[in-house]
């Protein structure tokens, strides 16, 4: 979207879903330096077998000036709930 002759508003939004049929993993491990009688230890971590995303963008751009940018992503499945958001901005000189 144009906002004037030099500036540009630019939006994307996406929307996903994943199948993970194997969604568990067993970690094996022991600590560094520790005795042998301490022994190891199995940490098991389960993910959703359907996992959705949404990322939504937006970027604002001004010609010989300056840019910005921000996101926004949601991992979504049962229990779990992973979210992320960041923001950039650059000045062209």
């Amino acid at each position: 979207m144009d906002l004037d002759a030099q500036s540009a508003l630019r939006a994307y939004a996406a929307f996903g879903v994943s199948y993970l049929p194997d969604n568990t993993r067993t970690i094996h491990s022991s600590f560094v330096g520790a005795p042998w009688a301490n022994g190891t230890f199995s940490d098991h971590i389960d993910f959703p077998e359907v996992l959705g995303r949404i990322d939504v963008r937006l970027q604002l751009f001004r010609a010989g000036g300056f840019e910005l940018k921000g996101e926004y992503t949601a991992d979504i499945g049962g229990s779990f709930l992973s979210l992320s958001a960041s923001a950039r901005f650059a000045y062209d000189f």
